[in-house]
């Protein structure tokens, strides 16, 4: 991941370590994604999250392409999960 910072760029690696300058703003970006509040707030396990939003994404792209298939099962998804 690339983070833009004013006047310099920092990269930050897989484990979430920075390379390059180190920022305020970089810092506040890899604490967010290590977080994982989304997770929490919504009570599921990253494997969970991962299967449920594939599968979301893979249905709207057929929906996509095919208008008439598929055409309420990621909205019928997202209201099961409330």
């Amino acid at each position: 991941m690339i983070v833009e910072v004013p006047g310099r760029v920092t990269r930050i690696d897989h484990t979430g370590h920075l390379q390059g300058h180190k920022s305020i703003y970089a810092l506040n970006v890899v604490e967010t994604y290590l977080k994982m509040n989304h997770l929490k707030d919504s009570n599921t396990s990253y494997t969970s999250h991962w299967r449920r939003a594939m599968s979301m994404s893979v249905a709207l792209f057929i929906h996509a392409w095919l208008p008439n298939v598929l055409e309420t099962y990621a909205s019928d998804k997202m209201d099961e999960g409330r």
